[in-house]
């Protein structure tokens, strides 16, 4: 039989070994934290508005040249605008303020002028225009001549222009200098602003390594220059910080497992041709693993990466038991029969773990999806790789046996760890409600997605820089707007407009953007073209007018009270063209207008005005994001009390009730003193620690399971799961050290509840269970 099954899995083992060669050059990688969570719940128009202002603000690229000399600086930015764009990488760079689409704007708009007010000149033309026509005869004089008549003819109260100027919002920081850069000034040094475009998603890997070698090919010449100094930021200055951390973590969780696995297995079993073989089955389980997650998602997380190098130490369980069996069995190591024998606890041991890794699905988390079927997989092919070739690699006995200190220990360490199964079931009822007492009085719940990953502190402080330099820049929070026709969301943007105005004058906004201040709604329009009507009517524009020939005022003043309201496709193709335009798209037969914020002071204290305006949805994508974790830490809660239940039941059918309650008590146990130990150090409790919660019953179940059905194990067994349990621990040890919040917790939950499951482990014995030799 063991046979049969020997070539079945070598059968199979080929077959992946064939689909992951031909795979493994094609994988492509990204690092999107947010791709780990969940999408929004919310629908009508949020995701599409998220992706339109997301593509505005992570492709951009934003760089401050400064040196000792300005000529120096000017000739750099230059070189290093040529140098950028000539990669693929970046659609364009900019050097010079961007005025073309803005002329392009104010010609058009000069064709609908009556069309077009400021607040402050709507209300001016409402009390009679006085102060405008003022204002108009004080620049006619102050500035004579030709030119002066053709704008008066053009713009006779200057209203395009105002307009224009009150569209740009205030003037960044900063001055033109003599060709056309903006120059700012920080901390007594002037630098020089580029910015640049990206081409594609600054999270994948391929655009990091290709814009991250533009950028040092460019920066580098400079950086040699006398007092250079160079401030940048971005999304993508981020994710490549991101990528490096994930690197760093990948590389220590996979080598630091790696060391120590070596040192185990040849500490113990003295053999380097049985440390090279222990490692066949995780590197095959490790890339088969990054194949099969790549096929179904189409890209690998790095994060699921990091946890690929905790696999290391779960993968390798298979080959402790094959070794340790050989080891003791001695001259008496028989290997299709030894291996027969090993067949049912080492499938027992896949099913378990793959289904605790597979657990993960159900909690709903796209990232941790792809750590399922990575770790599934991997654990998979892993036992392939076992099963498949360990009978041919093993086929001689050991040359040399166990080392007699080694043997003497496991011995001594079975009969202590033994006498954990004598404790009296009181005492560990009471240790259970003693550590539910203190998760209850000093837990703490951290749902914050800004607390699972730690900024770099160098960009950080950059971009305070650059907010210095340039004002309040767009806030995450921003307002939905929908209606069901056109001019039907601009009036209910414009309905809007007197709230947002009112906390932009008591300090809570700088500002704010919306499509109906570039395209006023038709009846705004029609208001505006009255107001020039009764102004001219009533001669409030006679003292401009009487400055032009009779033939040219009888044609402006026709121009102004008359005229076709602003063409919606031709104004907003324009609009669509400027730098930084407002968020408007069409979905599902509505349409959508989401209202930017810059210099948010208080999301809550906006939201809370907006509770008085329909139609006006609050979208802040952190708290959303926020009250998803929530819920779906609640899910996994009720998720890990369902596997509990599961399994009982599943053990009940050969333990009965009390076999059953005997076997998960050790995992239930350990996963609250886990739980217990954090809370009082004061470790807030998130979705992660309940998911890694998961992996403690699935793996740590086994551990029960072999000492149930073994009574203790013969000591081989013994032996296999306490190296398994050693190496699951280096593992999710070195995990527990990542930088990112969420990863950490995980590692620590389950090296926390893996530990205490092994020891607690001789609970599931039954009371009058002999120790065997």
């Amino acid at each position: 039989m063991m046979r049969r099954q020997n070539h079945l899995a070598l059968v199979l083992l080929v077959v992946i070994a064939a689909l992951v060669a031909s795979h493994l050059p094609r994988l492509t990688f990204d690092n999107d934290l947010l791709a780990l969570f969940p999408a929004s719940g919310e629908y009508d128009g949020q995701a599409r508005a998220d992706e339109w202002r997301a593509e505005s603000v992570t492709g951009k690229v934003l760089l401050l040249l400064g040196s000792e000399r300005m000529s120096i600086t000017r000739e750099a930015a230059r070189s290093v605008a040529h140098t950028l764009s000539r990669c693929d990488c970046f659609t364009r760079v900019i050097t010079r303020i961007d005025t073309d689409t803005h002329t392009e704007l104010s010609r058009h708009y000069q064709q609908y002028l009556p069309n077009l007010l400021t607040p402050a000149h709507r209300e001016s033309m409402v009390d009679g225009a006085a102060s405008m026509v003022q204002d108009g005869l004080q620049r006619l004089m102050t500035h004579p001549g030709p030119g002066a008549a053709r704008t008066l003819q053009q713009d006779p109260l200057g209203t395009v222009d105002a307009y224009l100027q009150w569209l740009r919002g205030p003037a960044p920081e900063g001055r033109l200098d003599e060709s056309g850069l903006l120059a700012v000034t920080l901390e007594g040094q002037s630098y020089l602003l580029l910015e640049a475009e990206l081409s594609g998603s600054p999270y994948s890997l391929s655009m990091q390594n290709a814009a991250g070698r533009a950028l040092d090919d460019a920066l580098t010449p400079f950086m040699g220059q006398p007092g250079a100094r160079v401030l940048k930021t971005g999304t993508l200055f981020y994710a490549m910080a991101g990528s490096a951390q994930a690197r760093s973590e990948m590389s220590t969780v996979g080598l630091g497992s790696v060391l120590g696995i070596c040192c185990i297995l040849l500490l113990i079993f003295r053999s380097p041709g049985l440390l090279a073989l222990g490692f066949v089955p995780i590197a095959m389980g490790v890339a088969a693993g990054a194949v099969a997650t790549h096929w179904l998602f189409g890209s690998i997380h790095v994060m699921a990466l990091v946890f690929g190098g905790s696999l290391v130490g779960v993968a390798v369980d298979y080959s402790m038991h094959c070794f340790a069996r050989r080891q003791f069995a001695g001259n008496g190591w028989r290997v299709w029969q030894d291996m027969e024998k090993l067949f049912v606890p080492l499938t027992l041991g896949l099913i378990t773990s793959s289904l605790a890794y597979l657990s993960l699905i159900l909690a709903g988390f796209p990232g941790f999806r792809q750590i399922a079927v990575f770790s599934a997989a991997g654990l998979v092919t892993a036992y392939l790789a076992v099963v498949a070739v360990f009978p041919y690699a093993l086929a001689k006995p050991p040359r040399s046996p166990l080392l007699p200190s080694v043997a003497r220990g496991v011995s001594r360490w079975r009969r202590y760890h033994k006498g954990i199964g004598t404790v009296p079931a009181w005492a560990w009822v009471v240790t259970g409600a003693v550590s539910l007492m203190v998760l209850v009085a000093t837990v703490s719940v951290n749902d914050d997605i800004r607390q699972m990953q730690k900024p770099d502190a160098v960009l950080k402080q950059q971009e305070q820089q650059f907010r210095q330099a340039f004002g309040a820049d767009t806030s995450l929070p921003y307002i939905l707007v929908s209606a069901g026709n056109r001019p039907a969301l601009l009036e209910r943007l414009e309905a809007l407009a007197p709230v947002l105005d009112q906390a932009v004058a008591d300090g809570q906004l700088s500002t704010y953007r919306s499509v109906a201040h570039f395209i006023p709604s038709p009846s705004r329009q029609m208001e505006h073209r009255r107001l020039w009507q009764a102004r001219v009517e009533s001669g409030d524009l006679q003292p401009l007018l009487e400055l032009l020939l009779p033939p040219v005022q009888d044609a402006v003043s026709k121009r102004l009270t008359s005229g076709e309201p602003l063409p919606w496709t031709e104004t907003w193709s324009r609009v669509k063209a400027l730098p930084d335009p407002p968020v408007y798209f069409e979905q599902d037969d509505r349409y959508y207008a989401a209202v930017t914020l810059q210099g948010l002071a208080s999301g809550h204290d906006l939201d809370r005005r907006l509770a008085s305006v329909p139609h006006a949805d609050w979208v802040d994508p952190v708290a959303r994001t926020n009250h998803l974790l929530k819920s779906y830490r609640v899910t996994a809660g009720e998720l890990l009390l369902l596997a509990y239940a599961v399994v009982s039941l599943c053990l009940m059918l050969r333990y009965g009730w009390r076999g059953a309650l005997a076997c998960v008590s050790p995992p239930a146990l350990a996963s609250l003193l886990s739980l217990a130990t954090q809370s009082a150090l004061g470790q807030s409790i998130s979705v992660f620690h309940l998911m890694a919660l998961l992996l403690v019953l699935g793996i740590g179940i086994d551990y029960t399971l072999f000492m149930r059905e073994s009574g203790d194990g013969p000591k081989d067994t013994f032996l296999a799961i306490g190296l398994s349990t050693l190496t699951t621990m280096l593992s999710f040890g070195f995990l527990s050290l990542s930088g990112t919040v969420a990863i950490a917790s995980f590692g620590l939950t389950v090296l926390i509840g893996i530990a205490l499951s092994f020891l607690l482990a001789p609970i599931a014995l039954p009371r009058d269970d002999p120790l065997p030799d």
